[in-house]
């Protein structure tokens, strides 16, 4: 059945058990929320994040081999930890993984609104030193995909005035710059930090968490606001938010994920 909104929650759980466990409770005893975008979520010595019923957790622990099924306490030898992930709620939002723009940052889900492909995703971008090229990766999957309706929670490591902060970082100018260029634009509403920490005697705060979407989806979100409930342990604050529109059902698939299948070898 077609719903008219998506409600989506965003949070960085900074690698932490209890910071984990808390905001997937919240995530799900709230029933209006059917979207989860998670950065730095708790794994421990598995690759990924744990089972959790009734959700599918869409995860990338290697961007060189298709995503691996969750087993608890599976041990991923060869396979960098997962710092992106989406939760989707199995009677709410049927999506499907996208590998092919996929990596442990950047976690890219589709499915379908009021007719169209709708791309929902979560990015980690490393603090200081892009190591792994995400921004690059965030370029190339939204040019490859102009025309769509495609949004991303991120935690992007960057202070700029376009989401709410005092000043701008060279981080803050880089996402800046990608977000102008692809056609995008910030979602975040308000100066409300998204990060707050006490560190030798004195609080530091800021807004490191942003939401920005395609020019011809970003009316269609609604809501932003800070989150103060959903992770009280962690030093990042969830945010939520709406996307309008009804969200039907993407054609059958035997899978819920879409492989980039250009490099196979189908010879046997």
């Amino acid at each position: 059945m077609p719903t008219n909104a998506i409600d989506i929650l965003q949070c960085n759980l900074r690698r932490c058990s209890d910071t984990t466990q808390e905001f997937v409770q919240y995530f799900m005893s709230n029933t209006q929320f059917s979207v989860a975008l998670v950065t730095e979520p708790y794994v421990g010595r598995s690759a990924m994040l744990f089972n959790i019923d009734g959700v599918d957790v869409f995860q990338f622990p290697s961007a060189a081999s298709p995503p691996l099924p969750v087993t608890d306490h599976q041990l991923v030898t060869g396979h960098h930890h997962v710092k992106a992930c989406v939760l989707v709620k199995k009677n709410k939002v049927t999506a499907i993984g996208c590998s092919q723009y996929s990596t442990t940052n950047l976690a890219v889900i589709q499915t379908m609104m009021d007719g169209r492909k709708l791309f929902i995703a979560s990015a980690y971008i490393e603090p200081d030193v892009d190591t792994i090229g995400t921004l690059d990766k965030i370029e190339n999957f939204v040019n490859t995909n102009k025309g769509c309706l495609i949004t991303i929670g991120a935690d992007g490591n960057g202070h700029h005035t376009d989401w709410g902060c005092a000043s701008i970082n060279e981080r803050g100018g880089e996402l800046a710059a990608l977000i102008a260029s692809t056609e995008m634009s910030v979602a975040n509403a308000g100066s409300s930090p998204t990060f707050e920490v006490v560190r030798g005697n004195r609080e530091i705060t800021s807004i490191v968490d942003i939401t920005f979407a395609t020019n011809n989806l970003i009316d269609k979100i609604t809501d932003w606001q800070v989150d103060t409930k959903a992770c009280v342990t962690s030093d990042h604050h969830a945010v939520k938010f709406q996307i309008q529109g009804k969200a039907d059902r993407p054609a059958a698939r035997s899978s819920t994920y879409l492989y980039n299948n250009k490099a196979a070898d189908w010879e046997l």
